[in-house]
């Protein structure tokens, strides 16, 4: 124990100070054996009042914190690292302490969150302990303990620490250990961006972060490369003042000069004892960071800075001057309407190797009103230094010119205008500005015509003898073979010393590859004709003999190579031929036609569409009566026209034409075609003959009924004062019947039209009674046999066929009926279908409708009755339309019902009709009101009879009729329904016939009484509501006296 004297602090407070030693033992001075973990005890006697104030401390070492890197960038780790021997209690074992992370930035809702950062002991009984924390670049303030710390460039994250003794939890504020944490700042980085040879470099980095430490400042340099070589030169950088955080550096440049004045040539440091500029041997590769940089013209010079944080790699880029070039294509003439390509090689432009870069340059024309376009050319790739670009022309009209603006995107030109382009260089080695002008010239486009000059030019426009068309857009005069032709140029690019014009001919197709050079000679300022001879003589099959070879239809093609601008003008002359006719009998969708074809390629005149041409056609028995045909090209630059006109069977001619041909078999026919060149009319004679061909009524058709078989051929009107007969010209056929001949009848006198009759019996079906009786031509089919009928023309020796499918035709039927019994029976109508081609299933619709016009039709889904092919449906029917609902029928006395359905096979619509009841009195049922007489016990009948009147064929099956008694009454009292007792009608089915007797023997109740006794016809299902007076009701007297 020592005792130690205070020190007083003033205001109450004394200060002691005690020595220690780590020593057991110590002396009068200083306390012994304070070791790391020892406990110490201070005690304090207070006298007032009298008291022990103790205190216990333990005995520790201070703690180091250290953060790294510094400083730290965005999205990067930041590792905490303590020293602290304290937390290291457990030697063998690596343990844990925590240290907290804050930033100093304040934002618009508060302070950026802290994060609580876990920390492990490196190694077992290391006392060194570490952990990390991401930062994240944010401006918005983020949470505490979410595992990263938002930053934003200069921000400062202060690390706190902590500290207690070994072994106890009491913390003291006064143990905290801090460590200041910079979260760097991004740095920019510049340099000359364009010198000449020999000047120096002037380089400035601004960086924030770069003075933050010793260590950081040694980072305070840029290297500097050449795009010559690989020599590169490391120029350190100096802060300009205090905390400007504004660094520069500067390096000299040298190339090899050339001129007489240069100074001597300098190879060593330093280069302070040089001529400045430096002569040094640029073509080789300088020495590296040697102070200065060997360039030449043309080289791009390259700063980087390599940032530490954030980490990043900085580039600037400086050219050493040099004259760029200029190039246009096309280079010397153009023609408008071509586009201008304009390409700059110029390597001071490529200010940044990393990206495309642009340049302008100005396009300016002699062409009044024409203002001057600036043209921007874009690098064509990264890093190349050569920028292209277009300016696109339009041709000008000299008589009414165009005139672009400023801000059109293309330049309007004439024929001999000079356009400038000018690129204006501003890095050259002399530091001035040098314009670099290339000059253009729209050309004048040479022309080329040749055709057969016109004898009397007084009486030819174009100066040629025949026409011409256009082919294309390639005008194309005719001639004939072995005509002269003359070819004529206008070239006003070509001066009149001119004499070698390159016109070159030769005909397309050619066997034999025969070409003529063609001699011109001037006629006027620019302005060429020469002569090309022709000739079908092989002799002058060589090649350039003076004489081109031809052949008729072949065309002559002659070409003028324009050297100014550079193309080839191309004139065309076609030979001219004979047209040839042909003709035949022909059908065209069924009808006889006089087929006619026209081969003639003088008329081809585009060999892109479809031409037409017209001949005329003329029956000679009328040659009064002419037709004109329009005949067209079968193909495209074919030469082969096709066309045709109608025959109509007739003896006599129409007073005009109605665009058919009429006559007869065996009539003399005659073509004309009115050929331009050669010129002449081309004729053909011919007799007429009619293609025949046959029909049937349907592609679909329907088996075991008479099928009617048209044939139509006039030339088979032999006799045109009687109705022919032919029985084997026409043969039917199926898979089941080979061939068999049909009998044909003409359909009246001179038609030319024949008729027969074939049935397609249904295999194992039997023909309806009568059907086939008349000796009709028969085949044998099953449902979808195909059945054919085939004619061959004697004439044309062409055969007509026509097939059709067999198929059966369905069958429609409306019945009545009765459904239920007692009060909750109630009537129906049954429709029934029968179909062979349904027989595999299916949901066949029919329609119900009525005359009845009030009531809409009723479509009834029919229902397959077992496997077999009948189909059914039903629908109630009701004699009041009282409470009728939609599925229910109201039938009137006499109306009419229909029934149809669409069917697909043979496509016909099948309808079935029937008149509703018609339930009537009829005789011998006495009259309304007839009186009878009778007495007591004496026996009395009267015979009543009703009917259904409507005709066999339109009766409903099923529909019955029926007489029931309404109501009786006596001397005229009330009525009361029935009969009364003794009053009996004999049993008697419903029929259509009905027929009871009326029986009654009075008794003596009855006697001196007037009964009237009423009836009412009926239909038995209750179908219909008879509506007919003393038809619904009728009534008899009877009065019953004493039987004498």
């Amino acid at each position: 124990n020592r005792t130690q004297a205070p020190h007083a602090l003033g205001a109450s407070s004394y200060l002691y100070r005690v020595p220690t030693s780590i020593f057991l033992v110590g002396d009068g001075e200083t306390l012994g054996g304070v070791i790391l973990g020892s406990f110490l005890t201070v005690t304090y006697k207070d006298s007032l009042p009298h008291r022990d104030v103790v205190f216990h401390a333990v005995v520790n070492r201070a703690s180091v914190v250290s953060a790294s890197p510094q400083p730290v960038g965005m999205a990067e780790f930041l590792s905490i690292t303590v020293q602290d021997a304290d937390a290291n209690e457990d030697p063998l074992a690596r343990e844990t302490v925590h240290a907290t992370l804050a930033s100093q930035r304040v934002v618009a809702f508060g302070g950026e969150g802290s994060e609580r950062v876990m920390l492990t002991e490196n190694g077992v009984n290391s006392a060194v302990f570490t952990g990390i924390v991401r930062t994240a670049l944010r401006t918005a303030a983020g949470g505490s303990d979410t595992g990263e710390m938002n930053v934003v460039p200069g921000d400062t994250l202060v690390v706190s620490y902590e500290e207690q003794a070994r072994g106890s939890i009491l913390v003291d504020a006064t143990k905290r250990a801090t460590f200041m944490v910079h979260v760097g700042q991004p740095a920019t980085l510049t340099s000359t961006e364009v010198l000449n040879p020999g000047q120096t470099i002037y380089i400035t980095v601004v960086d924030a972060d770069l003075g933050l430490t010793a260590a950081t400042v040694l980072d305070a340099y840029v290297v500097v490369t050449t795009s010559k070589d690989f020599e590169q030169e490391r120029v350190p950088l100096f802060e300009t003042g205090y905390n400007t955080n504004v660094f520069t550096g500067k390096l000299l440049t040298c190339t090899r000069c050339s001129s007489v004045t240069c100074p001597d040539m300098c190879f060593t440091s330093p280069w302070a004892n040089c001529d400045q500029p430096v002569n040094c041997p640029s073509e080789v590769e300088g020495l590296s960071n040697d102070g200065i940089l060997y360039v030449e013209k043309g080289n791009i010079i390259t700063s980087t800075y390599v940032e530490r944080m954030p980490e990043a790699t900085l580039s600037a880029f400086s050219h050493v001057a040099r004259v760029g070039s200029l190039e246009i294509i096309p280079s010397d003439y153009m023609v408008g309407g071509d586009r201008l390509n304009i390409i700059v090689l110029d390597n001071d432009l490529n200010k940044d190797p990393t990206v495309v870069e642009t340049v302008d340059v100005r396009v300016a024309t002699l062409k009044v009103n024409e203002p001057t376009k600036l043209v921007t050319l874009t690098e064509d790739e990264i890093n190349s230094g050569r920028f292209v670009g277009f300016l696109t022309t339009i041709p000008s009209d000299p008589a009414n010119p165009t005139v672009a603006l400023r801000t059109d995107l293309f330049m309007a030109v004439e024929p001999g205008d000079e356009i400038d382009v000018v690129y204006s260089d501003e890095a050259i080695p002399n530091g001035g500005v040098q314009e670099i002008t290339r000059r253009v010239t729209v050309a004048f486009t040479g022309t080329i015509k040749a055709c057969v000059a016109s004898v009397n030019a007084s009486l030819s426009t174009s100066g040629c003898q025949y026409t011409r068309f256009s082919d294309n857009g390639l005008v194309t005069y005719m001639a004939l073979p072995g005509d002269t032709i003359t070819v004529n140029i206008t070239d006003r690019d070509i001066s009149s010393a001119t004499q070698d014009l390159n016109v070159t001919a030769y005909a397309s197709p050619t066997k034999t590859g025969d070409y003529q050079v063609l001699e011109v000679i001037q006629v006027a300022t620019g302005e060429f004709s020469g002569q090309l001879r022709t000739s079908t003589n092989p002799i002058y099959a060589p090649p350039n003999d003076g004489v081109l070879l031809i052949e008729p239809d072949t065309d002559i093609v002659v070409t003028y190579i324009d050297r100014v601008p550079r193309l080839n003008q191309d004139a065309r002359v076609r030979m001219a031929v004979k047209g040839v006719l042909e003709t035949r009998a022909a059908l065209l969708n069924d009808i006889a036609t006089l087929a006619v074809n026209l081969t003639d390629t003088d008329i081809n005149r585009d060999s892109a569409v479809r031409e037409a041409a017209v001949v005329s056609v003329v029956n000679l028995r009328f040659p009064d009566i002419i037709s004109s045909v329009s005949l067209l090209e079968s193909d495209a630059n074919s030469g082969r026209f096709e066309g045709s006109i109608a025959l109509a069977l007739s003896a006599g001619a129409e007073s005009v034409s109605d665009g058919s041909l009429r006559g007869i078999s065996g009539d003399a026919v005659r073509i004309t075609y009115a050929d331009a060149l050669p010129q002449g009319t081309r004729q053909m004679d011919t007799t007429l003959r009619f293609a025949g061909t046959v029909h049937l009524p349907a592609e679909l058709i329907s088996g075991n009924e008479v099928l009617l078989v048209t044939l139509v051929d006039a030339d088979l009107d032999v006799n045109r004062l009687a109705a022919e007969s032919v029985s084997a010209l026409l043969t039917a056929s199926s898979p089941l019947t080979s061939s068999v001949p049909v009998p044909l009848q003409e359909t009246g006198l001179s038609t030319g039209v024949f008729t027969g009759a074939l049935i397609a019996k249904l295999q194992g079906v039997a023909l309806p009674p009568g059907l086939g009786d008349a000796g009709e031509a028969q085949v044998q089919v099953n449902l979808g046999d195909a059945v054919g009928v085939s004619y061959t023309d004697a004439d044309t020796g062409v055969t007509a066929v026509k097939s059709a499918t067999v198929h059966s035709r369905g069958q429609l039927t409306i019945t009545s009926g009765i459904i239920g019994t007692g009060a909750g029976k109630y009537g129906i109508l049954q429709v029934s279908l029968t179909d062979e081609d349904l027989v595999g299933g299916g949901s066949p619709v029919a329609t119900l409708t009525s005359s009845d016009a009030s009531q809409a039709p009723k479509v009834l889904t029919l229902t397959q009755l077992g496997s077999t092919s009948t189909f059914s449906g039903s629908l109630r029917a009701r004699p009041s339309s009282v409470g009728l609902a939609s599925d229910e029928v109201y039938i009137r006395d006499g109306d009419t019902l229909a029934v149809s359905y669409y069917d697909p096979k043979p496509i016909t619509n099948v309808f079935f009709e029937v008149t509703s009841p018609r339930p009537r009195f009829v005789a011998p049922t006495p009259d309304h009101m007839t009186s009878f007489e009778s007495a007591m016990d004496c026996p009395f009948q009267i015979l009543l009879r009703a009917q259904d009147e409507v005709i066999p064929i339109r009766r409903l099956p099923g529909a019955l009729v029926t007489i029931a008694p309404t109501r009786y009454r006596r001397n005229a009292a009330q009525w009361i329904p029935g009969v009364p007792g003794g009053v009996s009608l004999s049993a008697s089915d419903p029929a259509v016939e009905f027929t009871t007797s009326l029986s009654w023997r009075p008794r003596v109740v009855h006697m001196g009484a007037r009964f009237e006794l009423c009836f009412r016809v009926q239909e038995a299902n209750d179908l219909v509501l008879v509506t007919a007076e003393f038809h619904t009701e009728r009534c008899f007297v009877v009065v019953v006296a004493k039987c004498r």
